[in-house]
């Protein structure tokens, strides 16, 4: 029942078992994969890996780990969408958020999996966010999803992304013109961040792009400070931003580019927002 057992990546397999067995899994993540019974069986072993009470988590041996692979321990519970609606009422929500609160029966840490929580709307996002913000001690929260982007930004902020593939393709250029924008925000002095976002002057499309993309390089550097290793694609500017910016700061700059999004979307004035966007996520790093 270990990670070596699941027909996920290397990379991802080692991702999780180095976080788990490092003592730093945050307390939630997005598991993402479009296979949906994979995706169960990687959450199944996540979860009997963090109530493990042996070494080499899951070690498959203690009682916790016996009782996880029979589906019968009391601190892993798994919830899903309503059947007639097919989305996650708030209540189911709430529920979950109030018994986050009560202590763990058997495992050091209690275990929320919410399957095919892609069709959380956006009231019962918030109301989760809500335990996200704040929360408690032992509880690790687990979101599975075939697509990461369906969830509000603030609900992405506060999670670990683990993902196996599929979701949103990101087109070539606009993954470019993210990566020159995340490797430029740690530099000494602002002149690399004004010619990355030169590219934005007569592209708004490019721009808005980019947006979406680019707090992916601020998680991917969270994760790093995490001891948990980052997706191959972000990992070489997440190892300098992890290496330069405070986990506090990535924080503010993963806000900040969603703020900057959203001003976008409100149709502010263009020129200002590039500007912004230099001034603000300079800012936001502490430079």
């Amino acid at each position: 029942m270990g990670f070596e057992s699941l027909q996920i990546s290397e990379p991802l397999k080692k991702a999780l078992s180095s976080s788990v067995n490092s003592g730093r899994f945050p307390h939630a993540a997005i598991l993402e994969d479009e296979d949906s019974e994979r995706l169960m069986d990687t959450a199944k072993t996540l979860a009997a890996a963090l109530v493990c009470s042996g070494d080499d988590k899951p070690c498959g041996r203690c009682i916790n780990c016996l009782k996880a692979r029979s589906d019968s321990h009391p601190d892993i519970k798994i919830f899903e969408p309503d059947p007639k609606t097919n989305n996650f009422k708030v209540e189911t929500v709430r529920e979950i958020r109030s018994d986050a609160y009560i202590v763990a029966n058997e495992a050091d840490r209690k275990v929320y999996i919410l399957k095919d929580a892609q069709n959380m709307l956006v009231p019962a996002q918030n109301a989760l966010l809500k335990v996200l913000e704040e929360p408690p001690e032992g509880v690790c929260f687990l979101l599975l999803t075939d697509d990461k982007n369906v969830f509000l930004q603030t609900v992405l902020s506060r999670c670990a992304v683990f993902s196996q593939g599929g979701g949103r393709r990101v087109d070539s250029g606009v993954f470019e013109a993210a990566r020159a924008v995340a490797a430029a925000v740690p530099e000494a002095n602002e002149y690399p961040l004004l010619a990355a976002t030169a590219a934005f002057e007569k592209d708004k499309t490019l721009f808005r792009a980019v947006l979406q993309v680019l707090p992916e390089f601020f998680r991917a550097a969270v994760l790093i400070k995490s001891g948990v290793e980052a997706p191959e694609e972000y990992k070489t500017e997440a190892q300098k931003l992890a290496g330069n910016v405070t986990t506090a700061n990535l924080m503010r700059m993963i806000t900040c580019a969603d703020d900057l999004a959203a001003s976008f979307e409100r149709n502010e004035n263009y020129t200002l927002l590039i500007t912004r966007m230099c001034a603000e996520l300079r800012r936001a790093s502490g430079r």
